[in-house]
Protein backbone atom coordinates (compact mmCIF):
# COMPACT_ATOMS: atom_id res chain seq x y z
CA UNK A 1 0.00 0.00 0.00
CA UNK A 2 2.83 2.38 0.79
CA UNK A 3 4.22 1.78 -2.69
CA UNK A 4 1.06 3.21 -4.27
CA UNK A 5 0.71 6.24 -2.00
CA UNK A 6 2.22 9.43 -3.35
CA UNK A 7 4.37 11.62 -1.14
CA UNK A 8 1.55 14.17 -1.00
CA UNK A 9 0.23 14.33 2.60
CA UNK A 10 -3.32 14.32 1.18
CA UNK A 11 -2.86 10.88 -0.44
CA UNK A 12 -5.00 8.02 0.82
CA UNK A 13 -5.42 4.30 0.22
CA UNK A 14 -8.72 2.44 0.51
CA UNK A 15 -8.90 -1.09 1.89
CA UNK A 16 -12.04 -3.15 1.28
CA UNK A 17 -12.16 -6.67 2.69
CA UNK A 18 -14.65 -9.43 3.38
CA UNK A 19 -14.75 -11.41 6.59
CA UNK A 20 -13.82 -14.76 5.01
CA UNK A 21 -10.48 -14.75 6.86
CA UNK A 22 -12.27 -13.91 10.10
CA UNK A 23 -12.94 -10.71 11.95
CA UNK A 24 -9.97 -11.33 14.27
CA UNK A 25 -7.55 -11.40 11.32
CA UNK A 26 -8.88 -8.10 10.03
CA UNK A 27 -8.80 -6.57 13.50
CA UNK A 28 -5.14 -7.54 13.82
CA UNK A 29 -4.40 -5.95 10.45
CA UNK A 30 -6.10 -2.67 11.35
CA UNK A 31 -4.89 -2.52 14.96
CA UNK A 32 -1.28 -3.65 14.54
CA UNK A 33 -0.04 -4.38 11.02
CA UNK A 34 -0.75 -1.01 9.44
CA UNK A 35 0.78 0.80 12.40
CA UNK A 36 4.04 -1.11 11.93
CA UNK A 37 4.42 0.29 8.40
CA UNK A 38 3.47 3.86 9.30
CA UNK A 39 -0.18 4.01 8.27
CA UNK A 40 -3.13 5.20 10.31
CA UNK A 41 -6.90 4.83 9.94
CA UNK A 42 -8.68 7.98 8.83
CA UNK A 43 -12.10 6.30 8.60
CA UNK A 44 -13.36 2.72 9.01
CA UNK A 45 -16.84 1.21 8.81
CA UNK A 46 -18.75 -1.84 7.60
CA UNK A 47 -21.00 -1.83 4.54
CA UNK A 48 -23.39 -4.38 3.07
CA UNK A 49 -24.31 -4.98 -0.59
CA UNK A 50 -27.23 -2.53 -0.30
CA UNK A 51 -24.95 0.30 0.81
CA UNK A 52 -26.09 0.18 4.45
CA UNK A 53 -23.30 1.26 6.80
CA UNK A 54 -22.62 0.31 10.38
CA UNK A 55 -19.84 0.90 12.86
CA UNK A 56 -16.69 -1.24 12.54
CA UNK A 57 -16.51 -3.83 15.30
CA UNK A 58 -13.22 -5.59 15.94
CA UNK A 59 -15.17 -8.45 17.51
CA UNK A 60 -18.73 -9.68 17.15
CA UNK A 61 -19.06 -12.93 19.07
CA UNK A 62 -22.83 -13.18 18.61
CA UNK A 63 -22.72 -12.61 14.83
CA UNK A 64 -23.60 -15.66 12.70
CA UNK A 65 -21.44 -16.73 9.77
CA UNK A 66 -24.31 -15.95 7.40
CA UNK A 67 -24.60 -12.44 8.82
CA UNK A 68 -20.88 -11.73 8.56
CA UNK A 69 -20.86 -12.79 4.89
CA UNK A 70 -23.22 -9.92 4.07
CA UNK A 71 -20.74 -7.26 5.20
CA UNK A 72 -17.41 -5.79 4.14
CA UNK A 73 -15.04 -3.60 6.08
CA UNK A 74 -14.11 -0.36 4.32
CA UNK A 75 -11.17 1.71 5.54
CA UNK A 76 -9.45 4.87 4.36
CA UNK A 77 -5.81 4.90 5.42
CA UNK A 78 -3.21 7.62 5.36
CA UNK A 79 0.45 7.92 6.19
CA UNK A 80 1.00 8.50 9.88
CA UNK A 81 1.70 12.14 10.65
CA UNK A 82 4.91 12.45 12.62
CA UNK A 83 6.22 15.61 14.19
Amino acid sequence: MLHFLSQDPKSRVFVIAGFHTGRATLAHFFEEAIVQVGLTIEEIFEMDADGKRREWKSSAAEESIGESKRWLVVARLMKEVRD
